[in-house]
Parts: structure tokens; sequence; C-alpha cells
């Protein structure tokens, strides 16, 4: 029962103070209004980037050299711009010291395949893609990505040389059977014209696969890119002000009441 009184006593208390409530409340508001019209956008640049075809010894770590590679450096300079040492992202990607301050975070979302989604998130949209491609440049220029991307070169010419030299020979091996089984009209055992011209194509084939990966060699490479622009959302904002204000005003109203009680 005196709970419930209390409970009356309170609504009481609060409506006979309705206008100081609806006073903090709508005052609560009007700071969130003011509030939100001082938050800055941001800026959501997404980029799809694909990493490079590294020969290693072991066929996992053909996939997670270049994968690390891209995770690390991220790290790093996220690193270094949440200690403020701009000077030492700058020698990573050397940008301007403006572009390093207005960003936010920039991180590794996810890897697919040979394909990793990085994440660049500013208060300005200047600069964005320039450091995009100076973080591709500096991942390109690392000592080991040059080398492997130098041995699969020579590895793949080496294939086209050896794939190029057996097509002259294995057509003139199937025209030399051809004019045999014509001219005698004798089947040569271990020749069979149709397995011979399949193996042909087969080898052609492969010759040509082994010119398109020379041809598409490369390092990591930015394949898209989106950029978005994130408004703050003002209404949620100016709800939070509303609420503090109508709780700040609750707590007056019953600090007012205990005092006058007091007295």
């Amino acid at each position: 029962m005196k709970e419930e009184i209390s409970i009356i006593e309170a609504f009481c208390i609060v409506w006979k103070r309705k206008a100081k409530l609806f006073s903090a409340t709508l005052l609560g508001i009007c700071l969130g209004l003011v509030g939100s019209c001082f938050i800055k956008p941001s800026y959501h640049l997404k980029a799809i980037i694909s990493l490079p075809h590294i020969i290693t010894t072991s066929r996992t770590e053909k996939v997670i050299i270049p994968i690390s590679f891209v995770q690390e450096t991220t790290q790093i300079l996220m690193d270094g711009i949440k200690n403020n040492d701009y000077q030492y992202v700058q020698n990573i990607i050397p940008v301007p010291p403006n572009v390093l301050k207005n960003l936010k975070s920039i991180k590794t979302k996810s890897i697919k395949g040979r394909f990793a989604e990085l994440e660049i998130v500013s208060l300005k949209q200047k600069g964005m893609i320039s450091l995009l491609d100076k973080l591709v440049g500096y991942l390109n220029n690392l000592s080991y990505t040059r080398n492997k991307l130098k041995k699969e070169k020579k590895l793949i010419e080496k294939d086209i040389r050896v794939y190029s030299s057996k097509i002259p020979k294995m057509k003139d091996i199937i025209s030399n059977v051809d004019i045999q089984i014509k001219r005698k009209k004798i089947h040569i055992i271990g020749f069979n014209p149709i397995n011979m011209e399949l193996n042909l194509a087969k080898t052609q084939q492969t010759l040509n696969f082994l010119k398109y990966q020379l041809e598409n060699l490369e390092g990591y490479t930015i394949v898209s890119t989106h950029l978005l622009k994130e408004e703050p959302s003002r209404i949620i904002v100016i709800l939070i002000g509303g609420i503090l204000g109508f709780i700040a005003g609750m707590i007056i109203i019953f600090l007012k009441s205990d005092i006058d009680k007091e007295e």
C-alpha cells in the first residue's frame, strides 16, 4: 500500500511541476538540435584490390603472404594515425598531413579468393583516392613483391619457350604420319592421329594460357572503388537531447520536492 501511495505521490509531484519538466525536455531538444548542426558527415571509400599471384614453396603461403601484407600495412597505418605520428605514416604513403588528420580509419574488411576489400573512412573526400593509390604503390614496391613477381615472370617465360618448341615438332610428326598413312595405306603402331591432334590442341591451349598469364602478370591492383557520403543522423541526436532533458527535469523536480519537504 505504501508503494502505491509513493507512486501516486510521485505522479502528483511531477504533474504539479509539469511545466518545468516540459521546459527541461524542450531545452534538451534544442541543445540536441544545435549539437546536430556541428556533427560533420563522413566519407566511406570501399575498394576491391586484387592480390598478386606469387609463387612460393607452399601452396598455402601463395595466398597468405599477399593477404598478410595488406592487413599488416593497414594496421600499421591505423596505429600511426591513432598515435598522431603522421611523419611515420608519411614514410609509408607520402600524402599531405591534412589528409591524414581527416582520416578516421583504414582497414582490411574481408578477403575473398584473390580479392581484398579495403575501407577508408575520412571526414573529407579530398585525398582519399590518392591515399589508396599510394597504398597500392607501396605494396607493389615492396622488395618481396617485386622479387616474387620477377620470379613468376621467368617461370612463365620458361614454360612458354618449352611449349613453343613442342608445337612445331608435334605438327611435323602429325604431317609425316599422315603422309605415310596416305602413301602406304597402313596403320602405324603407336601413332593415333586423333590423339595426336588432341594433344596438339591441348598444347596450343596451354601455350595461349601462359601468354595470357604473362600479359596480365601484375602486382596489387585496384579493381573497383565506391565512395559513399554518410550524413549524421540528426534525428537521433535530437531525440537523445530530449531524453536527457527529460531525465534532468525529473531529477530537478524530485530534488526540489525533497528540499521543500525538509523546509
